[in-house]
């Protein structure tokens, strides 16, 4: 409730993974409360917010944006959501709730089997959507949903933000135009690396969408995990780094809506996004500025460019580059092209009926096409539009229209000019307070203000932060920050699963890091107490989409020098001193290294040595022990050198967060 339930009452992984986890919270806090157990006032009110948390962010045809690792395009019109809002009406009164029942209980909607003629069961489980009325509930709804609901009156849904979670939604025509900046919270494991995210939806129409997640063993899951997949800036052709977004403001009136949110995508690298909805259009602004030229790429799904007069260009086939890991995208890209189009303003337009753009780069850009997988269960493939711009600082700015709402857009010393189908023309610009939008000759102004009571009314208690997890690190000052190191692992780096680190028998470990002469790291690991259980790293997963071998006994070790970088899964071979060596996929950079192995009286002690590049006086390192025990399928737990931070190891795979390394240097550097 404190760690991982933000404080506008949204699951840290986003609305698939709340729907999930809050049901299970729901179980702990009637469990508490049936034993008199005292939970802090806060964490019951952020609790019962999350009961309509999930539903504030709903696109207009009522499904769940596919937000990081979720299952594309869920209905909202299945039992166990509605079985949500009766619970949390249970608990307090809630307009929001009562609103989403009005529309799941709606009489006029066709009805399918729930199958509560056969079990009154809790169901954890996706299926089609249907209408609903109170009988399709669960056992949960009979024994502590309200005997007689209030009236049901489907409210319009309107623009909402979630700090916390980090999204701002602004919508029009009652609903059904969407469009949303998703920038805050990355998500952790099931999280993607797409900050500064755009939607755009109108009814059954989704121009710009996310595509949630496919198979978990299907080849596309590291498509679905890439920045290019979604509508989301890349910085010098890879995926972006995992980090939070900031909210720089968040503001609505006079009929314009409008939110701005920044994320540090590179260390000397900000990137800030802005969008202003209006009547008809919406303008997009993507702002950079650097300590260093950097290269910002955008992708438009599902767009294509158009001259002046709306005709195809001629584009030349070409081949793309871009970064090499699995997960930066590019190796799913087909049939790639690229066209030089006229300067200025560029005219684009979808794929997908109703929607034209203009979009203005500010310099001298790159503009390619390719072919690019379809969202999970969609007939592929798709048009893909990347822009790509290299420099210091700069902006791409883009406006998108629907109905022809738009007819002529332009820049204008430092403000962007938009021609209504109407005639007239509004003027958009950057002032301190925000974003003004000045309309028309007669000169009315709006401005969208960052300190906006929107804004300012979600500084509370309740709606503060969580408290960020523990973060187990070494002291900058103390000599263990200095190579040579010695470490011990035990309770407080243990990721632990079902079992605690006591009843998984206190495993334990020892690091000891060294410098061997100028040019080699070597890292020696002694796990004191286990049951030799390796699985060879060239063994076949069929379960799941990582290696086989991190299930077993074994070791993660991750390093990085600079931009080079290494991450291997190192697993000891029985009867011989050598040890197995698996690339971890992400970390390719060329660092070498070589293993050895032997068995201890109890354990087992491995030793790698890495070859560093000339010169090297610091070096980033991050161990992991895999640990288990005779008879388990999976990993019972983890050791983890940075510190567990109160983390469990399911899902965990062998991906690791860069950020997350400590750094050492030589004790004479």
């Amino acid at each position: 409730l404190t760690q991982a339930l933000l404080g506008d009452g949204s699951w840290y992984e986003g609305e698939n993974y709340h729907l999930f986890a809050h049901r299970g919270l729901w179980y702990g806090v009637q469990m508490a409360e049936r034993l008199g157990r005292t939970i802090p006032e806060a964490a019951l009110a952020r609790f019962a917010e999350g009961f309509a948390a999930p539903f504030r962010t709903v696109l207009p045809d009522l499904t769940y944006p596919s937000r990081r690792d979720s299952q594309y395009a869920v209905s909202v019109r299945q039992p166990r959501f509605a079985e949500s809002c009766e619970l949390g009406l249970a608990r307090r009164d809630d307009d929001r709730l009562v609103g989403m029942l009005a529309r799941l209980y709606a009489p006029d909607t066709p009805r399918g089997d729930t199958g509560r003629a056969r079990t009154s069961a809790d169901v954890e489980l996706n299926v089609a959507p249907t209408g609903l009325t109170r009988a399709d509930l669960s056992w949960r709804a009979l024994l502590l949903a309200r005997p007689i609901l209030p009236p049901l009156r489907a409210t319009p849904l309107s623009s909402d933000l979630l700090p916390d979670q980090g999204i701002g939604i602004l919508r029009r025509e009652s609903g059904a135009l969407y469009a949303a900046l998703d920038y805050g919270h990355s998500g952790g494991g099931h999280g993607h690396p797409d900050r500064l995210n755009v939607l755009l939806v109108r009814g059954l129409t989704r121009w710009f969408d996310d595509p949630g997640t496919g198979s978990y063993v299907d080849p596309t899951l590291h498509w679905y995990r890439s920045t290019l997949a979604h509508t989301a800036p890349l910085v010098d052709g890879r995926s972006q780094p995992r980090v939070h977004g900031r909210l720089l403001g968040f503001d609505e009136r006079d009929g314009a809506g409008w939110v701005s949110a920044e994320a540090r995508l590179a260390d000397d690298l900000v990137v800030r996004r802005s969008l202003v909805l209006r009547e008809g259009y919406l303008v997009d602004v993507v702002e950079w500025s650097g300590g260093s030229p950097h290269e910002i790429a955008l992708p438009f799904h599902g767009i294509d460019l158009v001259s002046q007069d709306d005709q195809p260009l001629s584009w030349s086939a070409a081949t793309i580059v871009g970064g090499a890991g699995v997960e930066d995208g590019f190796d799913f890209l087909a049939q790639t092209e690229r066209v030089d189009p006229p300067s200025g303003v560029v005219h684009a337009r979808s794929c997908r009926p109703g929607l034209q753009g203009w979009v203005d780069t500010g310099g001298s850009a790159e503009w390619w096409r390719a072919l690019a997988p379809a969202s999970p269960g969609g007939e592929g493939p798709v048009p893909l539009l990347l822009v790509r711009r290299t420099a210091l600082d700069g902006r791409i700015v883009s406006v998108w229209s629907w109905n022809g709402a738009v007819v002529d857009v332009r820049s204008h010393t430092g403000s962007l000019l938009v021609t209504r189908v109407d005639g007239v023309v509004e003027r958009h610009e950057a002032v301190d307070e925000g974003w003004r939008v000045t309309h028309g000759n007669a000169g009315g102004r709006t401005t969208l203000r960052r300190d906006s009571a929107q804004v300012r009314g979600r500084d509370s208690t309740l709606l503060t932060a969580a408290p960020a997890p523990r973060r187990h690190d070494l002291d900058l000052t103390s000599p263990r920050r200095t190579l040579p190191a010695l470490l011990t692992l035990g309770e407080p780096e243990y990721r632990r699963s079902e079992e605690s680190w006591t009843e998984a028998g206190r495993p334990c470990a020892t690091v000891h890091l060294t410098r061997i002469e100028a040019d080699r790291l070597s890292v020696q690991v002694q796990v004191a107490r286990s049951s030799r259980t390796f699985i060879s790293v060239d063994v076949e997963n069929v379960l799941d989409n990582e290696p086989a071998a991190i299930n077993g006994d074994g070791v993660q070790l991750y390093v990085a020098v600079g931009e080079q970088q290494g991450g291997w899964l190192l697993v000891p071979r029985p009867g011989s001193t050598s040890v197995g060596v698996r690339r971890i996929e992400g970390w390719t950079a060329p660092l070498e290294l070589t293993a050895t192995w032997r068995a201890t009286a109890q354990g087992w002690e491995l030793t790698a040595t890495i070859a560093l590049p000339p010169a090297t006086d610091r070096v980033d390192v991050d161990v992991i022990v895999n640990e288990t025990a005779p008879g388990r399928a999976r990993r019972r737990g983890q050791l983890v050198l940075s510190g567990a931070r109160g983390e469990f190891v399911y899902l965990r795979g062998d991906r690791h967060d860069r950020a997350r390394l400590l750094r050492f240097t030589s004790a004479d550097a």
